[in-house]
């Protein structure tokens, strides 16, 4: 009673009355009896209660149970989410295998970088390795005559482009003139003789480009260089390409060039050469022409060796 007597707004008169009646304690398992004197111990199902406050109605009456929620128990559980099949794993990669492949590539560089400079490989015994500095020299030259190429080409094929814009913005009123050296010719840019050391012991300087002169215009240079990117791997011969794919061959790039060459083709470029009149205008005008016809008939002869 005392435990009661305890609780607020109990007065003495109302646990007289109900010292008889026994409420159900929450036990969870647990003795009250033993402890409270509320008479024997009742076990409860901890799964499913849960302990709350006692509920005495209003005549005095034995506390009720708090009302279960049951119907969680009954409701069907939630289906479980979709998984989407994942993409398989990629197949491991040896550390050991990427690391030797570095390890590799590092070292081929550090080889065409020291026989570029002008040394000279050696093997595992520090013996001279003749054979391995002769095959990195010969790619290295092999190398620079591609990017020699692909250079020259890539120059003849941005000059014509800018020519032919140039020439048809300024169709109806040429305003800007262009000389002999403004024409993109089909040949190798030409080199210039390598000076003669004036000091004993000085290395001679590497042949320099120069501009194209007329007698530069000859049927071996425009051979040379326009049969010059059939050499180089596909990966670089974009520029000699059709539009439907696949290589040129000799006999396409002479007919594409001739219709290049033209004299009815180059009428706008020809509009534009020696505008001012005078000696020199008239001596470029006859300059152009000279080499236009030049290329012409080295074409034209081409065209005769390949039918």
């Amino acid at each position: 009673m005392t435990l009661f007597a305890n609780l607020p707004g109990w007065d003495s008169k109302f646990a007289a009355e109900n010292a008889t009646q026994t409420p159900v304690m929450p036990t969870k398992g647990r003795n009250w009896g033993a402890t409270t004197g509320f008479g024997a111990p009742r076990t409860t199902n901890s799964a499913n209660y849960s302990p709350g406050y006692f509920i005495f109605d209003a005549n005095g009456a034995s506390p009720a149970k708090g009302q279960l929620d049951e119907s969680r128990s009954e409701q069907e559980p939630l289906p479980a989410p979709k998984l989407k099949a994942l993409p398989p794993a990629p197949p491991p990669q040896s550390t050991s295998t990427s690391s030797a492949a570095a390890t590799s590539a590092l070292a081929l560089e550090s080889e065409i970088a020291w026989v570029h400079s002008g040394g000279v490989l050696r093997d595992a015994h520090g013996r001279r390795d003749t054979a391995r500095t002769v095959q990195i020299r010969e790619q290295l030259a092999r190398e620079a005559d591609e990017k020699r190429i692909i250079d020259a080409w890539r120059a003849y094929e941005d000059d014509w482009a800018r020519l032919l814009a140039d020439s048809a913005q300024n169709s109806t009123q040429p305003s800007s003139s262009i000389q002999f050296q403004d024409i993109p010719w089909p040949i190798a840019p030409p080199l210039s003789l390598p000076t003669v050391p004036t000091t004993p012991g000085s290395k001679p300087q590497k042949p320099t480009t120069r501009p194209v002169e007329i007698p530069d215009i000859t049927l071996d240079s425009v051979r040379s260089f326009l049969f010059s990117t059939l050499a180089l791997p596909p990966s670089h011969v974009y520029w000699t390409q059709q539009k439907g794919g696949g290589t040129l061959n000799e006999r396409q790039i002479v007919k594409l060039s001739l219709l290049r060459w033209h004299p009815d083709k180059l009428g706008g470029v020809m509009r534009r050469v020696g505008l001012s009149a005078s000696e020199e205008g008239d001596l470029e005008v006859r300059r152009v022409k000279e080499g236009v016809n030049a290329v012409v008939e080295c074409l034209t002869h081409l065209k005769e060796e390949l039918s």
